[in-house]
């Protein structure tokens, strides 16, 4: 007859009658392993897969089946023009399946017409829709995703009503239980493609599918670990225990207190030195019992924080309420959600002055005198530390406090001094923030601890490119520091590292849509800057500190290093250069950060630990756990200059009449952690053997990593496609056929070709 194989129905085996191709993967066109031959007999391994692939005209829908001992053999595929394969190109049936595969195009591959056999029927009717089931799990979790959106803009109305207005319960709210069904259907959705994806494999070894369906399925158990990891919690049980930890933190802090002031009454009215000490070693224990209260409930505060981030957003108003009993709610409301988590992750709602070893007239003062802030040395429970007090009787002070607290936790990096805790005072009304301490500030290291390096020329270079890279960070977040030098650099001699610190002048630029700037202009202007640091354009007080200005002050601090040590001048020189490109006049004409951090004054420094966490997320992301688009108006004016400056000879006066309606970021952590897991594999194959490619596409100041060659690229596609590709990914199935190569996907560094990708 001339078909190629034969269904044996009693034991499942298939005769080939002509010349038959078995391919190592799940995917047409995949590593061909085998060919079998006429006569020979194959067993199927598992049930027949219905795929969706891209074909030479159109998107068609295939049948696929693996056969033992490995391999898959394509028996049919359906086109949406009614176009089909008669079974030609792996597996050939009897004249009844060719006539079936006429009458089912894709749209319709459910229905069986009645006119296929009873094998026939039973093959195709058990075979696994994974392509299917895989569009479904995404449609479902897109649908829980604007579920929690929803929940989300729920908390920001309620706390922008007054106090008395926002005793509105969303735990266990109808939003809340839609919310939670959402999770439920994604999950079986989730669960369904796992499985049918698991039995699929033929083996219990790794899936020989193919990039993008390995991806798919590690996409889809990631998915399936974040919703797990959310529907294991239950908010009102997580609310119960942080009040239960509250309570018991507000007990232990009044004996404390109660403790303190009868110690001091004892010393005041001189009563024998054995009730003095029985005292303290009760006011001892009382501060012992008050701080590990303390620390359970800030503990306790920073992971509903997170679960509130992630999962469960309805926990954040009532996280907003106790803090508010501290807090001005004013205050906490002027921030926008994901900077509202960022404070109650530190903010210690019951820890007080009192909890330190020494009493604060003890402590070490370190500001100096007409400081904006009192900075006093101390230790807890015996570890040295730095508290930075506000005094908050000052109108604008608060806001000054929570900016810094923002900042300090939006850069979260081995480059900048971290802070761990912050907690108010009532009497005298004071903000207070916890830090490390380190043995000194780079100024001081310059002019005493440099000499004492075994090599001094080496740590310099080693500390200022560190430096320089702390910059570049803040400034790939769009945060100018406004007061950076020597002494606002802090050196860690455990790390052997400078660590950026100080962020009270600082102004966040607004990446991503957030901005703290605009709220604490009183506590940033440009009068507060330091004589010799400060650019030459900052005379003119009604221009605004700017990258260009941090540059400047950087270069100065450069400068100050290079004045600490003698070298000789042939190896100085390349620092030099780069110190008097960062302090030229003209603001424009100064190089940087990111671009420094790679200038050959650093060859020889090995790449530092320091360097930014390119497997992370952004730390501007507002939602680290799930997927979602958010409006980024600051991109408008550089993708309008991108597509002007991208554009072909031909293409400049089109460019010229684009206008920009909107700039959307996608967030989508799953794609972020499988990208970053290819693209270290990538490095770790390229071993520092990569030769930089010159990149045609640039934003400022964001950093892009240079050992594996990373790159900005236009695609373009229609706008109804946006979603799915935000949701899933970029796929070549649902890409249009009649591409000038075929199916795919195209990727240029040339807007105007991307446009003619969107309109085909």
């Amino acid at each position: 007859s001339g078909h190629e194989a034969w269904l044996l129905l009693a034991s499942d085996v298939w005769l080939v009658k002509r010349d038959l191709v078995v391919e190592k993967g799940v995917d047409s066109g995949s590593q061909e392993v085998a060919r079998l031959k006429k006569g020979d007999i194959f067993r199927r391994a598992g049930d027949a897969l219905r795929l969706l692939e891209v074909g030479d005209e159109e998107p068609m829908a295939v049948l696929r089946m693996p056969i033992l001992p490995r391999g898959w053999v394509r028996f049919a595929h359906w086109a949406d023009s009614g176009q089909r394969d008669d079974f030609q190109s792996a597996v050939a049936m009897p004249d009844d399946i060719s006539r079936w595969s006429q009458e089912t195009p894709a749209a319709a591959m459910g229905t069986i017409p009645a006119a296929v056999p009873r094998w026939a029927h039973v093959l195709v009717s058990k075979a696994i829709e994974l392509d299917a089931l895989h569009s479904r799990a995404m449609r479902a979790c897109v649908a829980f995703e604007e579920c929690q959106a929803g929940l989300r803009d729920a908390v920001q109305r309620a706390v922008a009503r007054s106090e008395q207005e926002s005793e509105e319960e969303l735990v266990g709210s109808s939003q809340a239980l839609a919310r939670d069904e959402a999770r439920k259907q994604a999950l079986f959705a989730l669960g369904a493609y796992i499985e049918c994806t698991d039995a699929s494999r033929m083996t219990q070894d790794e899936w020989q599918s193919g990039g993008d369906r390995e991806f798919q399925l590690c996409e889809a158990r990631q998915r399936e670990s974040v919703l797990r990891e959310g529907e294991r919690l239950n908010a009102s049980a997580e609310l119960e225990k942080l009040k239960d930890l509250r309570t018991e933190s507000r007990k232990t802090s009044v004996l404390a207190r109660t403790a303190a002031t009868e110690l001091a009454n004892a010393r005041d009215l001189e009563l024998p030195d054995s009730e003095i000490e029985q005292l303290r070693q009760k006011f001892e224990e009382a501060r012992s019992l008050a701080r590990k209260a303390d620390r359970k409930f800030q503990d306790a505060i920073a992971h509903v924080s997170t679960m509130a981030s992630g999962h469960l957003p309805e926990l954040l108003l009532h996280l907003l309420r106790m803090a508010s009993k501290s807090l001005k709610l004013k205050e906490l409301q002027a921030l926008s959600g994901s900077n509202q988590t960022r404070v109650l992750e530190v903010f210690s709602m019951e820890r007080k002055l009192a909890h330190y070893d020494q009493e604060h007239d003890s402590m070490e003062k370190l500001s100096r005198c007409g400081s904006r802030h009192e900075v006093v040395a101390t230790t807890y429970k015996s570890e040295r530390c730095v508290l930075k007090i506000f005094d908050l009787s000052i109108q604008t002070s608060l806001a000054g406090l929570l900016h810094e607290v923002v900042l300090h936790r939006k850069l979260q990096s081995p480059l900048v001094v971290p802070l761990h805790c912050a907690f108010l005072e009532s009497s005298p009304l004071r903000g207070v923030l916890h830090f490390d301490r380190y043995c000194c500030d780079m100024e001081a290291w310059g002019r005493e601890w440099v000499q004492k390096e075994r090599e001094p020329w080496e740590a310099v270079l080693r500390h200022a490119h560190t430096m320089v890279q702390s910059v570049a960070y803040i400034h790939t977040l769009s945060i100018v520091h406004g007061d950076l030098k020597p002494s606002n650099w802090l050196y860690d001699a455990d790390k052997s590292m400078p660590r950026l610190c100080d962020f009270e002048t600082a102004k966040d630029r607004g990446v991503g849509g957030v901005t703290t700037a605009s709220r604490t202009t009183s506590t940033a202007t440009p009068l507060l800057q330091t004589r010799g640091y400060a650019a030459p354009e900052l005379q003119n007080p009604s221009l605004p500190k700017s990258r260009a200005s941090d540059i400047y002050a950087l270069g100065m601090s450069l400068w100050f290093l290079l004045d600490c040590v003698d070298h000789r001048g042939e190896t100085k020189r390349p620092l030099e250069v780069l110190a008097e490109r960062m302090t030229v006049t003209e603001p424009a004409g100064r190089v940087s950060a990111s671009q420094a951090q790679h200038d050959e004054a650093f060859q020889r420094v090995p790449t530092a630990d320091a360097a930014m966490d390119f497997d992370k997320p952004p730390a501007y992301w507002v939602n680290q756990a799930g997927f979602q688009c958010y409006p980024t108006r600051y991109m408008v004016e550089h993708v309008q200059r991108l597509i002007f400056a991208t554009s072909c000879d031909d293409c400049h006066r089109l460019a010229t009449d684009v206008r920009i309606v909107k700039v959307e970021r996608v967030e989508n952590k799953v794609h972020w952690m499988s990208f970053s897991s290819r693209r270290r594999e990538l490095a770790e194959r390229n071993a520092g053997g990569v030769t930089r490619l010159v990149r045609h596409i640039t934003l400022p100041e964001v950093v892009l990593d240079d050992a594996t060659n990373e790159v900005f690229l236009w695609h373009g596609l229609p706008a109804e496609s946006v979603p799915i590709v935000a949701n899933a990914g970029l796929d070549d199935r649902i890409a249009n056929c009649k591409g000038l190569y075929g199916a795919g996907i195209y990727l240029t560094d040339q807007w105007c070709k991307a446009l003619q990708y969107a309109r085909s």
